[in-house]
Protein backbone atom coordinates (compact mmCIF):
# COMPACT_ATOMS: atom_id res chain seq x y z
CA UNK A 1 0.00 0.00 0.00
CA UNK A 2 1.47 3.30 -1.10
CA UNK A 3 0.44 7.20 -0.60
CA UNK A 4 1.63 9.78 -2.75
CA UNK A 5 0.62 13.40 -3.14
CA UNK A 6 0.58 15.77 -6.24
CA UNK A 7 -0.01 19.02 -7.37
CA UNK A 8 -3.06 19.59 -10.05
CA UNK A 9 -3.46 23.39 -11.19
CA UNK A 10 -4.26 25.21 -7.42
CA UNK A 11 -5.09 21.84 -5.95
CA UNK A 12 -3.30 19.10 -4.17
CA UNK A 13 -4.04 15.57 -4.82
CA UNK A 14 -3.39 12.69 -2.28
CA UNK A 15 -3.80 9.03 -3.51
CA UNK A 16 -3.87 5.63 -1.52
CA UNK A 17 -3.08 2.20 -3.81
CA UNK A 18 -3.41 -1.17 -2.82
CA UNK A 19 -0.35 -2.25 -5.20
CA UNK A 20 2.06 -0.72 -7.33
CA UNK A 21 -0.30 -1.60 -10.69
CA UNK A 22 -2.38 1.73 -10.21
CA UNK A 23 0.58 3.86 -10.93
CA UNK A 24 0.36 7.62 -10.19
CA UNK A 25 -3.27 9.43 -11.22
CA UNK A 26 -3.86 6.87 -14.47
CA UNK A 27 -6.72 4.63 -12.75
CA UNK A 28 -8.66 7.42 -11.86
CA UNK A 29 -8.59 9.13 -15.28
CA UNK A 30 -9.73 6.04 -16.13
CA UNK A 31 -12.50 5.97 -14.04
CA UNK A 32 -13.72 9.46 -14.72
CA UNK A 33 -16.66 8.46 -16.13
CA UNK A 34 -18.73 11.00 -15.02
CA UNK A 35 -17.43 13.18 -17.44
CA UNK A 36 -18.37 10.54 -20.54
CA UNK A 37 -21.22 10.92 -22.15
CA UNK A 38 -23.31 7.56 -22.33
CA UNK A 39 -21.71 6.46 -18.73
CA UNK A 40 -24.04 4.31 -16.61
CA UNK A 41 -24.22 5.63 -13.06
CA UNK A 42 -25.98 4.42 -10.24
CA UNK A 43 -26.57 5.57 -6.47
CA UNK A 44 -24.42 3.91 -3.65
CA UNK A 45 -25.00 5.43 0.30
CA UNK A 46 -23.94 9.09 0.05
CA UNK A 47 -22.46 9.06 -3.71
CA UNK A 48 -22.28 8.14 -7.15
CA UNK A 49 -20.59 5.12 -8.66
CA UNK A 50 -19.26 4.30 -11.92
CA UNK A 51 -18.81 0.63 -13.50
CA UNK A 52 -15.22 0.46 -15.43
CA UNK A 53 -12.71 -1.73 -16.66
CA UNK A 54 -9.45 -1.11 -15.83
CA UNK A 55 -5.91 -3.41 -15.95
CA UNK A 56 -8.50 -6.53 -17.03
CA UNK A 57 -10.79 -6.18 -14.31
CA UNK A 58 -14.11 -4.97 -13.58
CA UNK A 59 -14.09 -2.36 -11.09
CA UNK A 60 -16.30 0.52 -9.56
CA UNK A 61 -15.50 4.03 -9.18
CA UNK A 62 -17.30 5.94 -6.11
CA UNK A 63 -17.60 9.62 -6.30
CA UNK A 64 -18.74 11.36 -2.65
CA UNK A 65 -21.32 13.22 -2.37
CA UNK A 66 -23.47 15.08 0.95
CA UNK A 67 -27.02 13.88 2.05
CA UNK A 68 -29.56 16.22 3.27
CA UNK A 69 -29.97 19.98 3.49
CA UNK A 70 -26.07 20.29 3.32
CA UNK A 71 -25.92 18.61 -0.23
CA UNK A 72 -27.99 21.59 -1.98
CA UNK A 73 -25.23 24.62 -0.76
CA UNK A 74 -21.39 22.46 -1.23
CA UNK A 75 -22.99 18.87 -2.85
CA UNK A 76 -19.35 17.28 -2.92
CA UNK A 77 -16.94 19.17 -0.78
CA UNK A 78 -15.94 18.66 2.70
CA UNK A 79 -14.17 20.65 5.14
CA UNK A 80 -10.19 19.29 5.62
CA UNK A 81 -8.74 18.17 9.07
CA UNK A 82 -6.35 15.31 8.08
CA UNK A 83 -6.12 13.14 5.35
CA UNK A 84 -6.98 9.94 7.61
CA UNK A 85 -9.78 11.86 8.62
CA UNK A 86 -11.07 12.13 4.78
CA UNK A 87 -14.10 9.84 3.78
CA UNK A 88 -12.01 8.27 0.87
CA UNK A 89 -9.09 7.54 2.71
CA UNK A 90 -10.98 6.28 6.01
CA UNK A 91 -12.98 4.26 3.89
CA UNK A 92 -10.35 2.54 2.08
CA UNK A 93 -8.57 1.57 5.46
CA UNK A 94 -11.81 0.18 6.91
CA UNK A 95 -12.21 -2.13 3.25
CA UNK A 96 -8.75 -3.09 3.69
CA UNK A 97 -8.90 -3.96 7.66
CA UNK A 98 -12.58 -6.03 6.98
CA UNK A 99 -11.54 -7.46 3.64
CA UNK A 100 -8.62 -9.21 4.94
CA UNK A 101 -10.60 -10.38 8.31
CA UNK A 102 -12.45 -12.57 5.22
CA UNK A 103 -15.49 -10.74 5.67
CA UNK A 104 -17.40 -10.03 2.25
CA UNK A 105 -16.68 -6.75 1.14
CA UNK A 106 -15.65 -5.03 -1.78
CA UNK A 107 -11.97 -5.31 -1.98
CA UNK A 108 -10.59 -1.95 -2.69
CA UNK A 109 -7.92 -0.53 -4.70
CA UNK A 110 -7.36 3.09 -4.67
CA UNK A 111 -8.73 6.33 -3.04
CA UNK A 112 -8.46 10.30 -3.83
CA UNK A 113 -8.66 13.19 -1.85
CA UNK A 114 -8.46 16.05 -4.04
CA UNK A 115 -7.55 19.34 -1.53
CA UNK A 116 -8.29 22.94 -2.16
CA UNK A 117 -8.67 26.01 -0.23
CA UNK A 118 -9.40 24.51 3.25
CA UNK A 119 -12.21 21.90 1.48
CA UNK A 120 -11.77 18.60 -0.40
CA UNK A 121 -13.49 16.17 -2.97
CA UNK A 122 -13.42 12.59 -1.86
CA UNK A 123 -13.25 9.09 -4.94
CA UNK A 124 -12.41 5.30 -3.97
CA UNK A 125 -11.78 2.72 -6.23
CA UNK A 126 -13.02 -1.11 -5.35
CA UNK A 127 -13.34 -4.33 -7.32
CA UNK A 128 -16.85 -4.65 -8.60
CA UNK A 129 -19.11 -7.14 -6.76
CA UNK A 130 -20.23 -9.12 -9.79
CA UNK A 131 -23.52 -9.80 -10.77
CA UNK A 132 -25.29 -8.53 -7.66
CA UNK A 133 -28.15 -6.46 -7.16
CA UNK A 134 -29.10 -4.41 -3.92
CA UNK A 135 -31.50 -5.78 -1.26
CA UNK A 136 -33.47 -2.41 -1.92
CA UNK A 137 -33.73 -4.17 -5.82
CA UNK A 138 -35.03 -7.40 -4.42
CA UNK A 139 -37.68 -5.71 -2.41
CA UNK A 140 -38.58 -3.64 -5.59
CA UNK A 141 -39.12 -6.85 -7.95
CA UNK A 142 -40.48 -8.69 -4.79
CA UNK A 143 -38.07 -11.57 -5.19
CA UNK A 144 -37.18 -10.96 -1.37
CA UNK A 145 -36.96 -15.34 -0.99
CA UNK A 146 -36.32 -16.81 2.71
CA UNK A 147 -32.99 -18.37 1.73
CA UNK A 148 -31.83 -15.04 0.61
CA UNK A 149 -33.21 -12.93 4.04
CA UNK A 150 -32.08 -15.50 6.55
CA UNK A 151 -28.39 -14.70 4.63
CA UNK A 152 -28.31 -11.45 5.14
CA UNK A 153 -29.10 -12.16 8.70
CA UNK A 154 -26.66 -14.39 8.85
CA UNK A 155 -23.57 -12.10 7.33
CA UNK A 156 -24.66 -8.98 9.41
CA UNK A 157 -24.12 -11.12 12.09
CA UNK A 158 -20.63 -12.60 11.41
CA UNK A 159 -19.62 -8.80 11.01
CA UNK A 160 -20.46 -8.65 14.80
CA UNK A 161 -18.70 -11.37 15.54
CA UNK A 162 -15.46 -9.58 14.05
CA UNK A 163 -16.60 -6.59 16.54
CA UNK A 164 -17.06 -4.81 12.86
CA UNK A 165 -19.97 -2.53 13.51
CA UNK A 166 -21.59 -0.98 10.73
CA UNK A 167 -23.56 2.18 11.90
CA UNK A 168 -26.01 2.62 8.98
CA UNK A 169 -27.01 -0.59 7.29
CA UNK A 170 -29.61 0.18 5.00
CA UNK A 171 -31.30 -1.40 1.85
CA UNK A 172 -29.40 -0.24 -0.94
CA UNK A 173 -26.46 -0.78 0.97
CA UNK A 174 -26.55 -4.71 1.02
CA UNK A 175 -25.68 -6.52 -2.19
CA UNK A 176 -26.99 -9.82 -3.14
CA UNK A 177 -25.12 -11.60 -6.09
CA UNK A 178 -26.55 -14.65 -8.17
CA UNK A 179 -25.22 -17.11 -5.50
CA UNK A 180 -27.35 -15.75 -3.18
CA UNK A 181 -23.53 -14.38 -1.52
CA UNK A 182 -24.32 -11.43 0.63
CA UNK A 183 -21.87 -8.36 0.63
CA UNK A 184 -21.88 -4.91 2.68
CA UNK A 185 -21.02 -1.62 1.53
CA UNK A 186 -20.47 1.48 2.40
CA UNK A 187 -17.06 1.55 5.54
CA UNK A 188 -16.30 5.07 5.62
CA UNK A 189 -17.94 5.47 9.17
CA UNK A 190 -17.42 1.80 10.79
CA UNK A 191 -16.37 0.67 14.06
CA UNK A 192 -14.66 -1.33 15.60
CA UNK A 193 -17.11 -2.54 18.95
CA UNK A 194 -18.06 -5.87 20.39
CA UNK A 195 -21.77 -6.20 20.64
CA UNK A 196 -23.85 -8.07 22.82
CA UNK A 197 -27.03 -9.54 21.38
CA UNK A 198 -29.27 -6.21 22.56
CA UNK A 199 -26.73 -3.42 21.14
CA UNK A 200 -26.39 -6.32 18.01
CA UNK A 201 -30.58 -6.21 17.72
CA UNK A 202 -30.11 -2.29 17.74
CA UNK A 203 -28.10 -2.20 15.06
CA UNK A 204 -29.95 -4.68 12.98
CA UNK A 205 -32.92 -2.51 13.14
CA UNK A 206 -31.37 0.04 11.68
CA UNK A 207 -32.43 -1.48 8.46
CA UNK A 208 -36.24 -2.33 9.32
CA UNK A 209 -36.26 1.15 9.60
CA UNK A 210 -34.77 1.70 6.00
CA UNK A 211 -36.84 -1.34 4.81
CA UNK A 212 -39.90 0.17 6.25
CA UNK A 213 -39.29 3.89 5.18
CA UNK A 214 -38.43 1.82 1.30
CA UNK A 215 -41.92 0.04 1.68
CA UNK A 216 -43.87 3.78 2.08
CA UNK A 217 -41.90 5.19 -0.74
CA UNK A 218 -43.00 2.08 -3.07
CA UNK A 219 -46.47 2.20 -1.41
CA UNK A 220 -46.00 -1.29 -0.86
CA UNK A 221 -46.46 -3.15 2.79
CA UNK A 222 -43.91 -3.75 4.34
CA UNK A 223 -42.66 -7.27 4.15
CA UNK A 224 -43.21 -8.61 7.77
CA UNK A 225 -42.09 -11.94 6.77
CA UNK A 226 -39.00 -11.41 5.32
CA UNK A 227 -37.85 -9.19 7.87
CA UNK A 228 -38.64 -12.16 10.31
CA UNK A 229 -35.99 -14.28 8.76
CA UNK A 230 -33.40 -12.06 8.70
CA UNK A 231 -34.00 -11.48 12.83
CA UNK A 232 -34.34 -15.33 13.32
CA UNK A 233 -30.96 -15.74 11.48
CA UNK A 234 -28.97 -13.45 13.39
CA UNK A 235 -30.68 -14.67 16.57
CA UNK A 236 -29.67 -18.09 15.89
CA UNK A 237 -27.16 -20.00 16.88
CA UNK A 238 -24.33 -21.46 15.34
Amino acid sequence: MTTRSLKLNSSEVFLVEANMECKGNSIFRSSDLHDEAGAISVEMGRGTAHPFRYGGKNMVFKHYSRGGLLSKIVDDKYIWLTLEQTRSFAEFRALSKIHGLSLPVPKPVAARATRRLGLYTADLITEKIENAKTLGNYLDNRFLTKKISSAVGKTIKKFHEKAIYHPDLNVENIMIDDDENVFLLDFDKFKVQKLNKRSGLQNIHRLDRSMRKKSISDGQPFPQEQWEHIVESYEAPK
